[in-house]
């Protein structure tokens, strides 16, 4: 979210621009996240917090199984005991005052997300080759980040068929591949003397 609103306002600043498993409509988003929830076992897993308290809690350990279930299939793949230790750190502290679930809209909710941001009709101004990844087991909707890639003036879309939010990791090869390839297109086209003649 954060380098598609870079990108709008700082453009003449960018090469190219890679949008990985993100979105461009909170909206959107938390209607897919409704979508991928409903009927889940994970969807009982966090209890509604008082509007008063700025911090969740999981009640017990039977919750936070569940959850981690949840994030096993939709957040990353490896099983816990093989996560790269950047993943195990993040499980072990993430804030979950970010990622709150909210039981009465069976949503997702990010309180420090505008519950209104929407700059969907605003990607056409992307002109910077711009490469979107989306998995089929992301927390995103991979269909969106597929029509992201069509808005933008030079869009390139990477689907990560087995990946989920850290295709990065459970896709790996998959991933890097199409990044490896999209910077390469980007450079060549910019330094085609350089690399022929």
């Amino acid at each position: 979210m954060l380098a598609i609103e870079y990108a709008l306002k700082y453009q003449n600043n960018l090469k190219a621009l890679i949008l990985s498993n993100t979105v461009s409509s909170s909206n959107v988003h938390n209607s897919y996240m409704t979508r991928l929830i409903s009927g889940q076992r994970a969807a009982q897993t966090i209890k509604q917090v008082s509007q008063k308290e700025s911090v969740p809690k999981i009640e017990n350990n039977q919750d936070q199984k569940r959850l981690n279930e949840f994030y096993s299939k939709h957040v990353c793949w490896l099983p816990p005991g093989q996560y790269p230790a950047i993943i195990a750190i993040f499980f072990n502290s993430q804030n979950d005052s970010i990622h709150t679930f909210n039981s009465v809209s069976d949503t997702f909710t990010a309180p420090a997300e505008p519950s209104n941001w929407d700059r969907s009709a605003d990607l056409k101004q992307i002109t910077v080759p711009t490469l979107l990844i989306g998995a089929k087991y992301d927390l995103t909707d991979p269909g969106h980040v597929k029509w992201m890639a069509s808005q933008v003036k030079n869009g390139t879309y990477l689907y990560c068929a087995s990946g989920s939010h850290l295709s990065i990791y459970d896709h790996q090869q998959v991933y890097m591949n199409g990044i490896t390839d999209f910077i390469y297109k980007v450079y060549k086209e910019d330094h085609f003397w350089d690399i022929y003649f």
